[in-house]
């Protein structure tokens, strides 16, 4: 596998967690979650509000551009900051430096969404057209039998919403309490959130922190349409780490063998280095990994990945941008997203 391809693979996964707003756990089958039917846009509504649910689907998403030698988007996080005063945006850094090699995180989360790889769902519960305060649910879906992406970022689509979405009490995972929608503009969090990417029977589980959202919002097809989108948050390097560790260790991928020893090994605070597994040889004696060169479990975790020994360990902790503990290490890395929101329907 090349250089190119693997940093590709990384940072196409990386972009996908950083945008996907889903909880952890279920599996990764078709079904719908619980209770999919009253999110469907015409429902009674069960939020703050008085009025129905509706639905919107993210059709766009992209890294903001730099503008006058500052990030067009999303936030300042002030003290806790390298720079203070200044938009924050480690994720927008990242993908320019990735880009300086060939690789478009951009182009790869906009593949994923027009593929219906990556299917976010916001379900406005009981939202009024006067304005209110209410909830928001984000879930993981899939485009419904007969949609397509042109029929889905017209405002046309029909979903179903992924399991993954739910725990195991059928509640939903992200949950943005007391959002505002307010002459014409939406305003939610600042809260923290469990997003999931899934993989094979498990998952890449992240928590993205102080998050929040912002749009122009406008009532239309019976959900609602959402321009000029903002994100928000940030994720620690340490939860980084210690989630690709978990997912290396899980059932997905047992062709890598970890075992006891964790692939990605702690040194200090936000300071990681990588114990990449060895392939097996070509006399099939039993020692080393099995996993397929080009199966994300290798990328992440294999010696012949220069993601694994190079890429995620040199490249993401010097990226940190932010000292949220206060002890003159900076442990996480701020993310900023521009994003499009459309009518949409959730079915069975």
């Amino acid at each position: 596998m090349g250089v190119h391809s693997s940093i590709r693979q990384l940072g196409v996964a990386f972009a996908i967690s950083a945008i996907a707003l889903a909880g952890c756990g279920g599996s990764d089958d078709d079904a719908t979650g619980p209770d999919a039917a009253s999110g469907n846009g015409n429902g009674n509504g069960n939020g703050n509000g008085d009025g129905v649910d509706r639905v919107s689907y993210t059709s766009e998403a992209n890294v903001p551009p730099e503008e006058d030698d500052e990030w067009r988007c999303c936030k300042d996080f002030g003290e806790i900051s390298d720079n203070p005063g200044e938009i924050d945006n480690a994720y927008a850094e990242l993908a320019d430096l990735l880009s300086l090699g060939g690789v478009d995180l951009e182009e790869g989360i906009e593949n994923q969404i027009q593929d219906g790889n990556l299917v976010i769902l916001m379900n406005h519960l009981g939202v009024s057209e006067e304005g209110a305060t209410y909830d928001i649910e984000a879930y993981l879906g899939a485009f419904a039998e007969g949609t397509i992406y042109e029929d889905a970022k017209a405002g046309d689509g029909e979903f179903e919403i992924e399991d993954v979405s739910f725990d195991d009490q059928g509640n939903p995972q992200v949950v943005f309490e007391d959002a505002v929608l307010q002459d014409g503009e939406l305003q939610a969090g600042p809260t923290n959130i469990t997003l999931a990417v899934g993989v094979g029977e498990d998952a890449l589980t992240l928590d993205l922190r102080d998050t929040e959202l912002r749009a122009d919002a406008s009532f239309s097809n019976g959900g609602i349409q959402l321009d000029n989108g903002e994100l928000s948050a940030y994720l620690l390097v340490d939860d980084l780490f210690e989630a690709l560790n978990d997912f290396l260790e899980s059932d997905t991928c047992q062709c890598l063998g970890v075992g006891d020893d964790p692939v990605f090994v702690q040194d200090g605070p936000a300071d990681w280095s990588s114990d990449c597994r060895e392939p097996e040889g070509d006399d099939g004696d039993g020692d080393g990994h099995t996993c397929e060169e080009d199966d994300i479990c290798a990328v992440l975790g294999s010696q012949d990945s220069i993601a694994c020994t190079v890429g995620i360990p040199t490249l993401l902790p010097p990226e940190a941008d932010l000292d949220t503990s206060d002890d003159g290490t900076n442990d996480a890395l701020s993310i900023g997203l521009e994003w499009v929101g459309v009518p949409g329907t959730i079915v069975e």
